[in-house]
């Protein structure tokens, strides 16, 4: 349940997940695979890429998606400093709690700024 009026995806954004990703159900699940997937520290990432296209990537330590032409438009932090004190070892917990608190309509303000 979205408890944040800035975590529920505004209409245009989701468009554009559905778009890249299938759907709003597919876009979270391969987020969440990515971050999990993601081994040592690092962030998980939705992307607008060169081509105004959205991308989920993975990105190792404090490296940035500035360092690779991308803008990101959401990001988790992987590292076990971020989650560990209240999640332990559950990283599924602390992914599943991070859509209760990203900012998407931020995101939805930077592509609109930068894919329009």
């Amino acid at each position: 349940i979205l408890t944040n009026k800035d975590t529920i995806i505004p209409e245009e954004l989701e468009k554009e997940i559905n778009k890249y990703f299938g759907s709003l159900d597919n876009f979270k699940k391969e987020f969440i695979n990515m971050a999990l997937e993601l081994k040592g520290s690092g962030w998980t990432f939705l992307v607008l890429d060169n081509n105004n296209k959205l991308r989920i990537i993975n990105l190792p330590n404090q490296d940035s998606p500035y360092f690779y032409g991308f803008i990101p438009l959401i990001g988790i932090d992987m590292w076990e400093h971020a989650y560990y004190l209240q999640y332990k070892n559950d990283r599924n917990a602390y992914i599943e709690n991070f859509w209760n608190k990203a900012n998407f309509t931020n995101a939805e303000k930077l592509y609109n700024q930068i894919a329009r």
